[in-house]
């Protein structure tokens, strides 16, 4: 879950104003439900959280990361829930929002696909491990 902004690109809140907003989390609070319908993309601005699937951590999202990308394309629920583990400031995008920035930022983008490459070789080292 490391969908961060590239640096050199230009200042997404600064220059997006989402329809969805901006929300604030204190410590603890969760920002997405693990089975919920996934309609948001989200943009971690301020401060950490965690990605737990059925009780246990399975990732960290950082300041400037983007994460819920895959399961609004994919049209899946929520596969993780996602807590706030300090103070977080988090902009929501919809589908359709967060289509038109990727045309307007295009580098927006590339963090995404490289993220999701991640994940899909993560999967594969984990999938040949289960099987030594």
């Amino acid at each position: 879950m490391n969908d961060s902004i590239p640096e050199n690109s230009p200042n997404i809140v600064n220059d997006f104003t989402p329809n969805r907003g901006f929300s604030h989390f204190a410590p603890g609070e969760t920002i997405i439900n693990q089975g919920d319908t996934a309609d948001l993309v989200y943009t971690l601005i301020e401060g950490q959280a965690n990605a737990i699937c059925d009780g246990v951590k399975v990732g960290e999202i950082h300041q400037n990361e983007i994460f819920g990308a895959l399961a609004v394309f994919t049209r899946q629920t929520r596969i993780a829930s996602v807590i706030a583990q300090t103070e977080c400031t988090v902009m929501m995008v919809n589908k359709d929002d967060f289509i038109q920035l990727i045309f307007e930022q295009p580098q927006i983008s590339v963090a995404v696909i490289e993220e999701m490459a991640a994940k899909i070789n993560e999967l594969n080292n984990q999938l040949l491990s289960l099987k030594k």
